[in-house]
């Protein structure tokens, strides 16, 4: 979370100008609209394993895939390696 981000802005007296709240208005935008973007790829199912690895460093964290898609990309995996053992 960017929280700390922020408080740390705050504290340096960022906020205090017109500018300043402006930027943060526009930092906290673009973080929502991050957001959006990464839950819009989690909940769609990869084609094949390109798309999948992609997937997984997409919603990466410095190399570790974020718990809160952890679920969602092993179900996506296991999907995939069914449809290949299928055929």
């Amino acid at each position: 979370c960017a929280l700390p981000i922020y408080r740390r802005v705050a504290e340096a007296g960022f906020a205090a100008t017109d500018a300043g709240r402006a930027a943060m208005a526009e930092m906290d935008r673009i973080q929502h609209r991050i957001r959006d973007l990464e839950t819009g790829l989690a909940a769609r199912p990869s084609g094949n394993l390109a798309e999948l690895r992609l997937k997984i460093a997409l919603l990466s964290l410095d190399g570790q895939l974020r718990p809160e898609f952890e679920a969602g990309v092993l179900a996506d995996a296991m999907r995939l390696l069914a449809a290949r053992e299928k055929g």
